[in-house]
């Protein structure tokens, strides 16, 4: 059998103490001349950065203040707007209380192309029919048959388009078929 062994000479052990000292020597060096770059730059730029941060500090107090107007001015505007909207509501609901209580006089309302979309009790009353039997359907129903067939209901319904209001007298005819005399405003 054979063994080999190794063992540092003194010469080796020499040589590479060297270089140990050496890379301890350039480590200290680096560290040293980090240290004292980071020095410098602290103690040269503190007034600087101080002066940024100052300046920064003050854009933001500015946005700020502008912020929380703009947030005031859109909470009163919208408290406005709620305080319209209640009003224009309970505005509404008065209104529809005057139309639906009217019993003296047919208030219906029409959608552009001549459908009954809205029913009050007087049109119940002098028409004959329930909101749920014309809610949907042509006005023309109301018309005598001489008169759709001339045309008259379309005639009606563009003019009143055209001008915003349209104005006549004429015969009208009730569910049962009775006609009556009746004074209309599209």
């Amino acid at each position: 059998r054979w063994t080999l062994e190794f063992a540092a000479t003194p010469a080796y052990v020499v040589k590479h103490r060297s270089l140990q000292a050496w890379a301890v020597l350039a480590g200290g060096m680096l560290v040293t001349g980090l240290l004292g770059a980071v020095l410098l730059v602290v103690t040269g730029r503190t007034a600087l950065i101080a002066d940024l941060v100052q300046e920064r500090t003050a854009d933001l107090a500015r946005a700020n203040a502008a912020l929380t107007q703009e947030i005031d001015e859109r909470m009163r505007t919208e408290a406005s707007l709620k305080t319209h909207q209640e009003s224009l509501r309970q505005s509404e609901e008065r209104f529809r209380l005057l139309i639906e209580g009217t019993t003296d006089y047919a208030i219906y309302m029409l959608d552009p192309n001549g459908r009954i979309v809205s029913w009050n009790a007087g049109a119940a009353r002098i028409k004959g029919y329930r909101a749920d039997e014309v809610i949907g359907q042509h006005y023309s129903r109301f018309f005598t048959d001489e008169d759709v067939r001339s045309g008259k209901p379309i005639l009606a319904l563009e003019a009143a388009g055209g001008e915003g209001r349209f104005e006549y007298e004429g015969w009208r005819v009730r569910k049962e078929g009775s006609t009556f005399w009746a004074h209309v405003t599209i």
